[in-house]
């Protein structure tokens, strides 16, 4: 009977153990998550923004049956180094042209299409398809070079 109930006593820290070690795991896995996210805001708020974090605005221009622009969604901008360098340089906006208009007389001939927009919302740069990561992440690394060159 002793050694019964030594195992049981056993196998609940053994099992309480990895219930803790698994809730760590998620919590860390969650935390990572959101830090690998690129989240799109409004229109307005990103020129709000850009005016006090001098981030440049990416406007996405994007339709519900582009199969580029979910291309893009699930591998480039799930991609963490991209994520990171959006997040740290840029403020997204996701405008969907099929249910809205384009901001300040904005065209575009093709989804996606790539707006960047510095503080002064002046569009200083169109970049219109779909790209790999790491193209990408050149074009961004390149817009952001730019727009720091126009400002010194």
């Amino acid at each position: 009977m002793y050694r019964y109930i030594l195992a049981v006593l056993f196998i609940g820290v053994g099992l309480s153990a990895n219930i803790t070690k698994s809730r760590v795991d998620l919590e860390a896995n969650f935390v990572l998550t959101q830090q690998q996210t690129l989240s799109y805001v409004d229109l307005p708020v990103a020129l709000n923004e850009v005016k006090k974090s001098h981030k440049i605005v990416m406007i996405k221009a994007t339709a519900k049956n582009c199969h580029y622009c979910k291309k893009m969604d699930r591998v480039v901008f799930k991609d963490p180094n991209i994520v990171k360098q959006l997040n740290e340089d840029f403020i997204a906006v996701e405008i969907d042209v099929d249910s809205e208009e384009l901001p300040f007389g904005l065209k575009c001939s093709m989804t996606p299409t790539f707006f960047f927009i510095d503080e002064h919302e002046k569009v200083f740069k169109t970049i219109p398809g779909s790209w790999n990561v790491e193209d990408f992440a050149i074009i961004l690394k390149e817009i952001k070079e730019a727009r720091d060159a126009s400002q010194k």
